[in-house]
């Protein structure tokens, strides 16, 4: 079994790790704030195929300390940021020191590895492009591969919000295996959530327009099936990353069963009564009668379906 090394973790405990023996190809970065175009080549950036990036230094320079952090020892700042416990760090430092250290040791010798070394550390650069890929079966290549995703200069796919890639990272990176195959996959789920949509805009378009409400596509209660196919699709196209999955889980989760209709029903009936002013939305949340049901739509849904008085309530005042 191939040695995997953790370099980033999300804060609900998800990790990034590299698998040694793979290749990683380094593509550009998915900015869902682009303009629609860029999107589509995952990029903010007009696209020049002789373009490059500035050299990229490998350490970040550490001004307390007054020497480079190299993420490769236990005084390394990045590294007890991402592993908090001791134990974890160690486990880590015990792997980076086999696959890392030792070999780097071997090409450059201790004294030019030594932090102080700002002569040798001031030059370790890599220069990213769009398509290069990493080997990590050559020490040279792990190592610039670790040192640019875990200072944040690369930024993982599924990780570019986190904020050390959102400030640092102009490209992100992905296991070479994996690029195709998670093409594919967006693509069965694009394909999947437009059928879906279609569906349900034949069967119950009045349903179709709250689920798209309750993801943030608003204003479709009296819209054409036209203009809400278009609106749907060019939502699916601003982020064919997330979009897709998004709209397929909540398809899943308030459609395919008894309960998850009964809320979208509740979420459904409060925004109509939001907008007739019977329920208000404040600073304090939704509040129904005085009551403060939720900070959101969404909780005050999930309040309201637990509760058979303030069901009663609701219908009695959706009559009126």
């Amino acid at each position: 079994m191939s040695e995997k090394i953790t370099v980033y973790k999300k804060g609900n405990g998800e990790k990034f790790e590299i698998e040694i023996g793979k290749s990683y190809q380094i593509i550009n970065k998915f900015d869902a704030n682009a303009l629609d175009g860029f999107q589509k080549h995952r990029t903010t950036k007009v696209l020049d195929p002789q373009a490059s990036v500035t050299r990229v230094p490998l350490a970040i320079w550490d001004g307390q300390k007054m020497s480079y952090d190299i993420a490769l020892d236990e005084n390394s700042t990045r590294l007890n940021n991402i592993f908090k416990d001791k134990e974890d760090l160690q486990r880590h430092l015990k792997v980076v020191t086999k696959e890392i250290y030792n070999k780097l040791l071997s090409i450059y010798g201790k004294d030019k590895l030594d932090a102080k070394n700002t002569e040798f550390w001031d030059d370790f650069c890599y220069h990213i492009t769009a398509d290069s890929v990493l080997n990590t079966n050559k020490p040279l290549e792990l190592a610039q591969l670790y040192f640019l995703i875990i200072h944040g200069k690369l930024a993982p796919v599924g990780f570019e919000s986190e904020n050390l890639f959102k400030k640092c990272a102009q490209f992100s990176i992905e296991n070479k295996e994996t690029v195709v195959g998670a093409t594919q996959k967006r693509e069965i789920e694009k394909n999947k959530a437009i059928a879906k949509f279609v569906n349900l805009l034949d069967d119950d378009k009045e349903e179709l327009a709250t689920l798209l409400e309750y993801i943030g596509i608003t204003g479709l209660d009296e819209a054409d099936e036209a203009l809400m196919n278009s609106v749907f699709t060019n939502w699916l196209d601003k982020d064919d990353n997330q979009n897709p999955k998004q709209f397929l889980e909540v398809y899943e989760n308030f459609h395919k069963s008894h309960a998850g209709r009964t809320y979208i029903k509740i979420y459904r009936a409060l925004k109509e009564l939001n907008r007739k002013k019977k329920v208000k939305k404040t600073m304090d949340g939704v509040i129904f009668e005085d009551e403060v049901l939720g900070k959101d739509f969404k909780e005050a849904s999930k309040t309201v379906q637990n509760s058979s008085a303030l069901l009663e309530k609701l219908a009695i005042t959706l009559d009126e």
